[in-house]
């Protein structure tokens, strides 16, 4: 067919290149890739960037805390609170104590409380005049012993018991009294000596020491059970001071009791 349309095969555009009029030149120092597609003739060139990883700084804090560090804080912080928790009420209660700095006197309800010579005290009911030069030593709530020197009188009030008597308490009372008093000696037979209340006295000769001593021990019971214990021991002579001020005591409070 001399009139057949004859078709020349031209490769695509892509495959081509550029126009012989045209010159492309890609930086030679930076790959590149075309984009894809066949509609523009001349490939379009873009920069490849190399990816890197963003720097992270560590911690300004240092490195995480060990398991016995945490252990450590949670268990000294609520403890070191609790220590100055308790200083601090340590030192309230000091600041509101008259006694916590030792310039106000012993109770003379605690054992071994001892009260100035002179002064006046109190035993259960009855109240004494302390003579000066005797010490007032509490051995119980309802019992004191005062003191000059060897010389000593111990009293004791306490509720009897119903049915008991004089007679039948004093030398028991007395006796487990001997040892505290430091004296040594036999006490003689139980004398009733009641007169509208039931009395009862004991009295012995011996020593304190190396000092002769006397006793005499005395139970007063009144109709109420009230009862007080009196116990004597001195190395005074009678008729001394000392002596004297012990009796002086004891009438005293048989004024009071009667």
């Amino acid at each position: 067919m001399s009139d057949q349309q004859q078709f020349e095969v031209y490769p695509p555009a892509a495959e081509a290149g550029p126009a012989p009029t045209e010159t492309v030149t890609p930086h030679a120092a930076t790959p590149t890739w075309e984009q894809p597609g066949a509609a523009s003739t001349t490939p379009a060139a873009y920069p490849v960037t190399t990816y890197r990883a963003p720097q992270v700084p560590p911690p300004s804090g240092g490195p995480d805390p060990s398991r016995r560090g945490v252990i450590g804080l949670i268990v000294g912080v609520p403890l070191a609170g609790f220590i100055l928790a308790q200083w601090s009420r340590a030192g309230e209660r000091d600041a509101g104590d008259p006694w916590a700095d030792g310039t106000v006197a012993d109770d003379p309800t605690d054992d071994g409380g001892q009260t100035d010579t002179g002064s006046s005290i109190d035993i259960g009911a009855y109240t004494l005049e302390v003579p000066d030069g005797w010490s007032a030593q509490w051995l119980d709530s309802g019992e004191v012993a005062l003191t000059n020197g060897s010389n000593r009188l111990q009293v004791l009030n306490f509720t009897a018991n119903e049915g008991d008597a004089a007679t039948d308490l004093v030398d028991r009372l007395v006796k487990r009294r001997l040892k505290a008093s430091k004296f040594t000696g036999t006490l003689g037979s139980t004398v009733d000596q009641s007169d509208g209340v039931d009395r009862a006295l004991v009295k012995a000769a011996g020593k304190v020491g190396k000092k002769k001593a006397t006793l005499i021990g005395q139970l007063w019971i009144d109709d109420l059970g009230d009862a007080l214990l009196l116990l004597r021991v001195l190395t005074a002579k009678g008729g001394s001071p000392a002596a004297d001020e012990a009796q002086s005591m004891v009438d005293d409070l048989d004024g009071q009791f009667a």
